[in-house]
């Protein structure tokens, strides 16, 4: 496995996901969407692992799956050598103390009827973990641990700012103490300048507790930022998955290079080349024989990579890509 070792905390194994599509609401269904395809990786205790990628790859299919929002079509995802696919209602309790998530758009994930208190409370008494005389009392030690008043818990979501909405959804998913959070574009839809207040929010918070993140970003620039080691998805597979400074420095997949080579640099004296992608990403509902990247890649040969499907190989030590034509680097 990729990252195997006495450090893993979550094993991806082989998980795919297919949608159903249908012309309408009364016909019948006339095509698949291929989600997410064979994704295996590991996510290690205490890490920051980015996932990156185009809109569209498949990265909040992928989210949903590691916190069994959704059910796979196959493959597993082991908590300790058991698959969480398998639990039951009161194992299912336990790995939602341990795994949480945040959306990517605050205001669709709280409920607008009831008062942030309340939306912070709830998981504390479902899971019982809070005397109830205490509820209270671990709300407001919550929202000051996120930025926010303890008269905060009074008022309704849409009285807050998307930055604080965030914060909001950061405190509910702190509030059962887990060890690993799921994190799905917290900051895309937040100005700059309050992107930087969530990614510094969320380091603080990763100290101090010793959390572990899976971060979720089609922003480049914010994934070096924060991350320890980096995935890039690409048509619901993973294509590479290397330590950030790797992933940055020389990266090995071609999808890899034309991502970084977009990555505007913020000294007009420096300059890059781009690499430039013809075409457009492939459609999902339709079935794929050979690499994913063919049709837009700049190095692909038809009679290696149309007709057969890479897999993720390692190339360098901890530097894994899914590519025919780049070859294995001795180990370090």
């Amino acid at each position: 496995m990729i990252g195997e070792g006495n450090n893993t905390f979550l094993d991806v194994s082989h998980i795919s996901k297919t949608f159903f599509a249908s012309r309408g609401l009364f016909m019948p269904q006339h095509g698949r969407i291929h989600a997410v395809q064979d994704v295996t990786f590991t996510v290690h205790r205490g890490e920051t692992l980015g996932l990156v990628g185009e809109s569209g790859c498949g990265k909040s299919t992928l989210a949903r799956l590691l916190v069994r929002l959704m059910e796979p079509d196959s493959g597993a995802i082991m908590l300790e050598g058991k698959n969480i696919y398998h639990f039951d209602r009161r194992m299912m309790l336990h790995f939602r103390r341990r795994v949480q998530i945040i959306f990517q758009d605050p205001m669709s994930s709280l409920n607008p009827r009831m008062t942030v208190g309340r939306i912070i409370a709830e998981p504390l008494k479902i899971h019982g973990i809070v005397a109830r005389r205490n509820v209270k009392e671990r709300v407001n030690e919550l929202l000051h641990m996120v930025g926010l008043q303890p008269d905060a818990a009074q008022r309704y979501p849409h009285e807050f700012s998307s930055g604080q909405r965030q914060r909001i959804g950061i405190a509910r998913a702190l509030s059962l103490q887990p060890e690993c959070i799921i994190a799905d574009e917290p900051v895309s839809s937040l100005d700059v300048s309050i992107q930087a207040q969530i990614l510094n929010l969320l380091a603080e918070l990763q100290e101090k507790f010793h959390l572990t993140y899976v971060f979720i970003s089609h922003d480049l620039s914010v994934v070096k930022h924060i991350s320890t080691r980096v995935a890039v998805m690409y048509a619901g597979r993973i294509v590479e998955i290397a330590p950030r400074s790797q992933l940055y420095e020389t990266p090995i997949h071609p999808y890899t290079e034309a991502l970084l080579s977009a990555v505007p640099i913020p000294d007009p004296a420096i300059t890059k080349k781009r690499v430039r992608l013809s075409g457009e990403p492939p459609r999902l509902d339709k079935a794929m024989h050979g690499c994913v990247f063919f049709h837009r890649c700049p190095i692909a040969k038809e009679t290696i990579c149309a007709l057969n499907t890479p897999v993720l190989e390692e190339k360098r030590q901890g530097h894994w890509a899914a590519c025919f034509l780049q070859p294995n680097a001795p180990a370090a």
